[in-house]
This record gives C-alpha cells, sequence and structure tokens, in this order.
C-alpha cells in the first residue's frame, strides 16, 4: 500500500474545509478493514510446504501457498433476507420471513483482489456464490472458477466464462 493510500489519515487535513460526502465516508471509513487485510494477504510470503489462512467471516477464506491463491466462498453481499417460499428454516418454523444479519465486518475488498489464481464456490446460496466477489474478481484477475454444477450455471449467468 501507499503512502497516499493513507492519506485521510492525516490530522491536518481535517480542516472545515474538507468536502466530506457519503462517498468520501464510504471510500475512507466502510469497509475500515479493506486496505489491511488485502495488503496483507498480497504480501505474505508462503514458504515452501505451508499454507497461509485467513478467516474472511461466515464461510469466507482466503489461502495462499507458495504455488497458488485461493478464494473460497467469500461473501461480500449485504445481509440477506429470506423469504418464506424459498427458505427451508422458515418452513420448518412457520416464519413468514428470516432476516439474516451480517455478525462480522467486511474485512477486504474483492475489488482490490489482483493476484487470484482460483474462486471456489462450494454452492449456489447467494453468501457463497456471491455475485459482488464474482464481479470483482472477473474485472480484475484472470481467476479460474470452480465450483459443483449448479454454482456453474449460476456462474455463466454471472458472466463467467464456460472455460
Amino acid at each position: 500500500m501507499e503512502e497516499e493510500d493513507y492519506e485521510f489519515l492525516r490530522a491536518d487535513e481535517m480542516a472545515k474545509d474538507r468536502p466530506i460526502d457519503r462517498e468520501a465516508w464510504l471510500r475512507e471509513v466502510f469497509p475500515e478493514w479493506k486496505f489491511y487485510l488485502n495488503h496483507e494477504i498480497e504480501n505474505t510470503d508462503v514458504q515452501p510446504n505451508t499454507v497461509v489462512l485467513w478467516w474472511l467471516g461466515a464461510c469466507g477464506f482466503f489461502v495462499k501457498t507458495p504455488e497458488a491463491i485461493f478464494l473460497i466462498d467469500n461473501y461480500s453481499g449485504p445481509s440477506l433476507t429470506t423469504h418464506y417460499e424459498y427458505d427451508g428454516v422458515c418452513k420448518t418454523t412457520g416464519a413468514r420471513s428470516l432476516n439474516w444479519i451480517r455478525i462480522n465486518p467486511h474485512v477486504i475488498d474483492p475489488f482490490d483482489i489482483e493476484k487470484l489464481d482460483a474462486l471456489l464456490v462450494t454452492h449456489e446460496h447467494a453468501d457463497h456464490c456471491d455475485i459482488y466477489t464474482i464481479k470483482a474478481v472477473l474485472q480484475n484477475t484472470a481467476a479460474f472458477f470452480i465450483g459443483p454444477e449448479r454454482v456453474c450455471e449460476k456462474l455463466r449467468k454471472y458472466g463467467v466464462s464456460e472455460d
């Protein structure tokens, strides 16, 4: 990370004339972890015969070996709401809806991932086969996408090529 990436932290620039709007706040403050973990992962050297693993929250993991870098089931989306007709938990409880609320912060910026060999998706649920992560990886890397048949069907709908 370059020094200018932390420019917003300089106290002398917190003058009353400094423009702060929602876009500046989102870029500079939310999510607060985005610079740190992307930088940490990119700059970690992995020794031969070892693996480094980062938990990203929920089911998401970043895995780095000396030979390859993998992202597994990263969820970059908002909290989810699941409606009655789609979720088994709602059906068994009789609830009309089930509101999923993210219990951990976004800790990685998917649009800042530039080095990735593969995105592995275990199944087609939105918190595993995440459109935000997929679109970011498509735009910024040459990674392969790996998953079971139903995941691959969904990936094609999101613009991932057949190969």
